[in-house]
């Protein structure tokens, strides 16, 4: 009398994995300030959601005109909605990189995060600024910029920081990796803050068009500011292969 075996020739688990491509970069937040008006202290993002505040000794002003988010690259003279950019008397206070401004958000959902602004310098602002981020809202860490992990124009990276060039009243775009920063990856409590910072080893905040007088004013703005992040693509394999054999 034949009998019926099953043999079991191979089975495949059922397995979830990441594949190990990213989609393609999308804003997680974004502030366009196409709508700000008055003397605001605090904005919330236009796409997505975050928040930003002022830092210190700066002095929130009536709004400026903006830059145009793709012609020029965000460089150069201002070319956008007139009134859609967030403005400060840019006092830089007593204290090393102490002043400036502050962006925040979640990244949970997302890795390999990148932060882009416009800023405008006036020809009396301080020339350089330093970038910190925070992975717990609370203590921030300097952010070491390169020639690797930034973009920029018309400016340069000395010590870590960027400086701007010698002349004032135009717009830089700043585009900063943050890929090495595994703790900015799926992330509740991301920031980072722009802070006013002494020009290279003098010890003191300096101009934008005169490097040898001290900044003690002048006005920043900013535009065009976005956190952007990747999200992993999932696969998903499974299956069992039987065969039945007679005898």
């Amino acid at each position: 009398m034949k009998t019926k075996n099953l043999i079991k020739l191979s089975i495949v688990l059922a397995i979830t994995f990441f594949s190990g491509k990213l989609n393609a970069q999308a804003t997680i937040a974004g502030w366009n300030f196409d709508a700000i008006s008055g003397l605001q202290t605090t904005t919330i993002a236009d796409i997505g959601t975050g928040s930003s505040s002022v830092v210190g000794s700066l002095q929130v002003i009536t709004p400026g005109t903006g830059m145009h988010p793709t012609t020029n690259n965000g460089c150069g003279q201002q070319n956008g909605v007139t009134a859609s950019a967030w403005a400060f008397t840019a006092n830089p206070g007593a204290t090393n990189e102490s002043s400036g401004v502050q962006y925040t958000t979640s990244t949970v959902g997302f890795q390999g995060i990148k932060f882009t602004w416009d800023q405008r310098w006036s020809n009396t602002a301080t020339n350089t600024v330093r970038l910190q981020y925070t992975t717990d809202g609370t203590s921030w860490q300097n952010f070491t910029m390169t020639g690797s992990n930034t973009t920029f124009c018309n400016g340069s990276i000395d010590n870590g920081r960027f400086e701007t060039n010698i002349t004032g009243d135009q717009y830089r775009r700043i585009s900063v990796d943050f890929t090495s920063i595994t703790a900015a990856n799926n992330n509740a409590n991301f920031g980072v803050r722009i802070l006013a910072a002494h020009y290279r080893t003098t010890g003191e905040f300096r101009q934008t068009v005169n490097t040898t007088s001290i900044a003690t004013a002048g006005t920043w703005r900013f535009d065009n500011v976005n956190f952007t992040g990747s999200s992993p693509s999932v696969s998903i394999a499974s299956g069992s292969n039987f065969v039945v054999v007679e005898e």
